[in-house]
């Protein structure tokens, strides 16, 4: 054989080789994703993979976003992007157990009825229709939580907003968290004072304040957060331990 007619018939089984070769990977890199980006936005933490993985019941997202008006804005559009792309990721963690589906509220659409039945804000444009950009989440018996508009300049909470939301619709009673501390700024149930740490945890979980001279510990506590605690007598020593073993 020629080297001109070797040419081509090599080049076709490399071709063929390359075709095989994706066929066959494929299925197996199908949830393999690569993160380059400097603050690793597309590497899932350890916590979502876990509430991922545990889901029990199917959950449903439902991402909302008006493309047409979303294009007029950089910041929106790119964020969008950012938001399919970590659905996607979540998707390829939890598997059937969370259903994902986008809906465009173009105005006196089903899609808009839906997007506002659930909450979703009608943010106001120099154009004369709103932007609607949020996420609507669902369980199998009909709770509904709502993120009503998506803020760019929330990017670095995305994920943990995101996750808060799978997990309260996964388990809808929130864990209860027990705050034992001297501290002023962590009494309360975090709602309307105190710090800003403990009204972040109370977004997601219930808090039960634990006076100093307690004599028991809740039975429904499935956390205990000791910051700066008092001085413990033997018995209230005892419990903290006995809770800890049997806690974990």
């Amino acid at each position: 054989m020629t080297s001109k007619a070797f040419q081509p018939a090599a080049t076709a089984l490399i071709v063929a080789i390359f075709i095989a070769a994706v066929l066959i990977l494929q299925p197996l890199m199908r949830g393999a994703r690569a993160d380059f980006t400097e603050q690793q936005l597309y590497t899932l933490s350890d916590g979502t993979r876990n509430v991922l993985r545990g889901i029990d019941e199917p959950v449903d997202l439902t991402f909302v976003y008006t493309r047409r008006v979303g294009q007029d804005f950089p910041a929106v559009r790119a964020y969008a992007t950012r938001v399919r792309e970590l659905l996607d990721a979540y998707k390829a963690v939890a598997g059937p157990s969370l259903r994902i589906r986008e809906i465009d509220p173009e105005p006196f659409s089903e899609a808009e009825d839906e997007a506002l039945a659930a909450g979703i804000v009608a943010v106001d444009t120099d154009g004369n229709d709103p932007l609607y950009f949020g996420l609507i989440g669902g369980n199998t018996v009909d709770d509904e939580r709502v993120i009503p508009f998506l803020a760019p300049e929330q990017e670095e909470t995305l994920e943990y907003d995101l996750t808060r939301l799978i997990a309260r619709l996964d388990r809808p009673e929130p864990p209860v968290v027990g705050v034992l501390s001297t501290l002023q700024g962590m009494s309360g149930d975090g709602r309307d004072s105190g710090y800003t740490f403990l009204r972040e945890i109370a977004k997601g979980f219930t808090l039960e304040e634990i006076n100093e001279d307690f004599f028991s510990l809740p039975e429904d506590m499935d956390v205990l957060i000791m910051v700066h605690p008092p001085e413990l007598n033997d018995w209230q020593a005892w419990l903290v331990d006995q809770f800890l073993l049997r806690k974990g």
